[in-house]
């Protein structure tokens, strides 16, 4: 089996990154959840395209951003010690 590159799935900005290496913390801060998705979802769909595993630790109460179904879902509540 040949081993995937994991992508962005935006070939601009994994040239902007030098690429992305299994592992790598990619973090955003955006003004509103909505600015996210045009990111989120190329790479989620990227993923899924490869047979990537994704694992997403939500910490959030907004909107799904992509179907819950896609990858594996660890709830975390952030204000629980």
């Amino acid at each position: 089996m040949a081993i995937v590159q994991p992508s962005s799935g935006l070939s601009a900005l994994d040239k902007i990154l030098h690429g992305i290496r299994s592992g790598d913390n990619i973090v955003w801060q955006v003004d509103s959840i909505d600015d996210y998705l045009p990111v989120v979802k190329p790479f989620v769909e990227n993923a899924k395209a490869n047979g990537q595993k994704l694992v997403y630790f939500r910490f959030a109460k907004h909107k799904e951003l992509v179907p819950m179904y896609w990858f594996s879902v660890n709830w975390t509540n952030p204000f629980h010690s």
